[in-house]
């Protein structure tokens, strides 16, 4: 695997979810999470933990967003403690299903 460094960007395209609500993308082989992004998401990131066995990465800019990515559901609250708020409930319930099965 690549020898990865805090603070180097790359483009990711998230291509799942975790049950905390962070999106999944992966970089040579490497795993990578960044809150508040969702399934189909284009971004740049900045890795900000890196790890013999995962990468975390802060979106820096959306270039392109995914089919599920809707107005956030807590925006008003301004708490941002929802996992999924990102998503609709209704794609929201489907990933929990999936993860059930």
């Amino acid at each position: 695997m690549k020898r990865f460094k805090k603070n180097e960007r790359y483009t990711l395209k998230i291509e799942d979810m975790t049950d905390l609500g962070f999106g999944v993308g992966h970089i040579d082989g490497a795993a990578v999470f960044v809150s508040d992004t969702v399934i189909g998401d284009t971004v740049e990131v900045q890795l900000i933990k890196v790890n013999s066995s995962y990468l975390v990465g802060r979106a820096v800019s959306f270039l392109e967003r995914g089919s599920m990515r809707c107005e956030s559901r807590c925006s008003e609250r301004g708490c941002r403690a929802c996992a999924y708020r990102n998503i609709s409930y209704n794609d929201e319930c489907s990933l929990k299903e999936e993860g059930v099965r």
